[in-house]
């Protein structure tokens, strides 16, 4: 339940955007509490051609906000972005945003449109972008979160995997989310690029970029995000229903969404995506050695393995003893109705075997991404 504004003297606001969605919040401290926050808003590529419409958009939603919580952009304290992609000296990208196919100064243009939207409040309000997973990360080590440790309990190391649009992820050691890593540098966390899949041997390779562009890829390679995120696994329910015979003549929706996806378009229809990885899950639930069961069983074999090197490759060093999934992907896909009923977690600890680490599920959803900037775990992170 949101308590009411009035209860608080400032403020942060909170941007969560993803490759179909957007998120805004306000956020009081401690602790740290969601006053007011939008619903989900679908952005459209055509409505919002370049970036400086996709920050405008952001901007409206914010004084939407700020009305409801009847608060004026002088007593927001911090602006906070979770944003879907690298950055490296400031500037920010993100392939599924309009205008961020190269690096953008989004700071600088986030502040120009709050400005101009919102009024002269915001001209010196800091504002902090961090990857969406950093975010993430750095809720779930709120209260409740699949990252907290209650007080007295000896803190692990852990990764947090973000499965949505792309895949992306953030290391948390200490209790602190790593910004920057020793080795990897800054844009560490984009897994969904670094990590490549060679469709041949079933191996997977870790090729990290320190501007985190993406690595070239070999004959038979594919990079994770292009193998398993969100809209890949939606094409590889379409094609593996096309090459079985599957029919689906009396679920219209689902029908629809498999012939759109089907086809050889790169365009995507978050909808048919959803209703695709809805209808997999249950699909796989009715029937677990049927077509759609196996595919779930073979991705999280590959999901497993694909962890297996990041736990003890990648980060070796970090020991890591908890990874949890998070996104739309993450949280959802392949998880039972009843409670422990999750074939998906169970398949990707038996693929890391006894000696691997605990596997779960996130469990603040978008809403970690929101609490993140005003959580320790990110306030303290180096």
């Amino acid at each position: 339940m949101m308590r009411a504004a009035a209860a608080f003297e400032t403020s942060e606001l909170a941007v969560s955007v993803g490759g179909t969605k957007l998120y805004v919040g306000l956020v009081a401290d401690r602790p740290p509490t969601i006053i007011a926050r939008s619903g989900r808003i679908e952005w459209d590529r055509a409505a919002t051609p370049g970036i400086e419409a996709f920050v405008a958009l952001i901007a409206r939603q914010a004084r939407r906000v700020l009305a409801e919580a009847n608060l004026t952009p002088e007593r927001v304290v911090q602006v906070g972005v979770a944003w879907p992609g690298p950055g490296v000296g400031g500037r920010w990208e993100a392939t599924f945003i309009p205008g961020c196919q190269s690096p953008q100064p989004i700071a600088d243009l986030l502040r120009a449109a709050l400005t101009t939207v919102c009024g002269s409040g915001f001209a010196a309000t800091p504002i902090t972008i961090v990857l969406d997973a950093v975010a993430r990360a750095a809720g779930e080590t709120q209260a409740g979160g699949a990252l907290h440790d209650p007080p007295g309990h000896p803190t692990s190391n852990a990764l947090l995997v973000n499965v949505a649009t792309g895949i992306a992820g953030a290391l948390v050691e200490n209790g602190s989310v790593v910004l920057s890593h020793r080795e990897l540098g800054d844009p560490y966390g984009q897994f969904g690029r670094f990590l490549l899949f060679n469709t041949n041997t079933r191996e997977w390779r870790w090729r990290s970029t320190r501007d985190g562009s993406v690595p070239a890829c070999f004959p038979g390679e594919v990079r994770w995000t292009r193998h398993c995120a969100g809209p890949a696994i939606a094409r590889r329910i379409a094609r593996a229903c096309q090459e079985l015979g599957v029919r689906t003549e009396e679920n219209q929706s689902v029908a629809e969404a498999l012939r759109y996806y089907a086809g050889e378009s790169e365009s995507r229809i978050p909808h048919f995506e959803t209703t695709l990885l809805t209808w997999a899950t249950e699909e796989s639930r009715r029937a677990p050695k049927g077509p759609l069961g196996t595919l779930l069983g073979q991705l999280a074999e590959e999901f497993g393995s694909a962890l297996s090197v990041l736990t003890k490759e990648v980060f070796a060093g970090e020991q890591i003893r908890k990874v949890v999934l998070a996104g739309g992907v993450g949280e959802n896909f392949g998880r039972g109705e009843e409670p422990g009923e999750d074939r998906l977690i169970e398949d990707i600890r038996r693929t890391l075997g006894p000696e691997g680490p605990m596997v779960c599920r996130a469990r603040l959803g978008v809403d970690a991404e929101l609490l993140g900037f005003s959580s320790p775990a990110l306030r303290g992170a180096r």
